[in-house]
């Protein structure tokens, strides 16, 4: 470190680049290569007391320094950005929004969300949001892309989380939209961002949206519950945190082992599965091992509720081989169970694929008797 407080690092030929920044309380501060993440230099020297200092006459562990910077740097940032929060006067106190968009349908869009819209200063959007949603955007608002797909992240999470405190903490800005597919709450991290946010003293308010589950079997003909075929519903997601976890490993994380007392075989109940694209044959094993039949029906759902979304109505057990045959792509939604079979669809799950306009064709069909429409729920019935 020299007299004016700038920091320039090398060891092994791994180089921390720094600059200098005057946003940050006017002192100077330094920054790892690519990390958001901030540390001022007046807090250099609790680094150095924890014996991890960066010294060019000794070798050091990078990965306990980088670690240790990152630790210091969320806890200057969220205390800095709260701060800054706090001496905004309340009615003037930005609020962060986190708004759930439905399944991609425009018109399942709810009234409250368009209305704040409407007067945003910010808005970050994700992948699944589609171009007529951001319509309903303020013209003179920030448009800021923080999409998400497996693979590839244009934002890290705890990047977003910054970028929101960032606006919240500018004298300019009210209004900061987080806007996410589908609902916040319901395997949209929204949570995660509003904990985080209120810990910071953010006014959070989340606004639900239709979730795919709901969303895609209404417009199918999937009633989720159905009295006598299916008495609740579960929502599952298709993959852990622990993105190493296997098929079997995700689905007893969330159902239980396959040999426990609360075997699926005696449970009348429809399972919904987010994000189980990829392992949708294996899920569809370890689903058979813990009790449901082979012949349950499934319906494997892609950008449901579009003009693009595409079916395949099968059974469990070639769930898999169809998926491939239909090259489904994400996000598809996975509806497992009796009442999958009450759709006007099911008739045609001999079909590879079905698209939008097959479906709509299917949803305009009526069943020629009551009798017909008993048969089906015959086949499902609660013993």
């Amino acid at each position: 470190m020299d007299k004016t407080g700038f920091v320039g690092v090398n060891w092994n030929g791994f180089h921390v680049n720094s600059h200098i920044n005057r946003n940050y309380d006017g002192k100077r501060k330094t920054v790892c290569r690519n990390r958001h993440l901030l540390m001022c230099n007046s807090n250099w020297n609790q680094v150095n007391n924890k014996q991890s200092a960066f010294n060019s006459s000794s070798l050091v562990n990078k990965e306990l320094i980088i670690a240790e910077a990152r630790r210091l740097g969320d806890q200057l940032l969220l205390k800095k950005r709260a701060e800054q929060i706090e001496k905004r006067s309340l009615n003037e106190a930005a609020t962060v929004y986190l708004i759930g968009t439905g399944p991609g349908d425009p018109e399942l869009l709810t009234l409250k969300a368009v209305r704040i819209l409407q007067s945003a200063n910010v808005v970050l959007y994700d992948r699944l949001v589609s171009p007529e949603i951001l319509e309903f955007v303020n013209t003179g608002a920030r448009m800021i892309y923080v999409g998400k797909q497996a693979g590839f992240h244009t934002r890290s999470q705890d990047e977003i989380h910054d970028l929101m405190l960032q606006f919240a903490a500018e004298p300019d800005v009210i209004s900061i939209v987080r806007l996410k597919g589908g609902d916040p709450y319901i395997f949209g991290r929204g949570g995660e961002e509003a904990e985080y946010l209120r810990a910071a003293g953010v006014r959070v308010t989340a606004v639900p949206g239709i979730t795919s589950a709901s969303g895609i079997g209404s417009s199918l003909g999937i009633p989720l519950t159905h009295r006598n075929v299916a008495t609740s519903c579960r929502f599952i997601t298709g993959h852990l945190q622990d993105s190493s976890a296997s098929p079997d490993a995700i689905v007893a994380a969330q159902l239980g082992e396959s040999n426990c007392e609360t075997s699926l075989l005696n449970c009348k109940e429809t399972l919904v599965v987010y994000m189980g694209l990829g392992s949708a044959g294996l899920l569809a094993e370890s689903l058979m091992k813990r009790g449901l039949e082979g012949n349950t029906p499934v319906a494997a759902v892609e950008r449901g509720t579009t003009l693009d979304q595409r079916a395949v109505f099968c059974t469990l057990n070639e769930l898999g081989d169809r998926i491939n045959q239909a090259e489904l792509k994400s996000p598809t939604l996975l509806i497992v169970g009796g009442v999958v079979a009450l759709s006007p669809a099911w008739n045609r799950r001999a079909e590879t694929v079905l698209n939008a306009d097959d479906l709509q064709n299917c949803m305009d069909l009526r069943y020629t008797t009551l009798d017909e429409l008993a048969k089906v729920e015959q086949n499902y019935v609660l013993e």
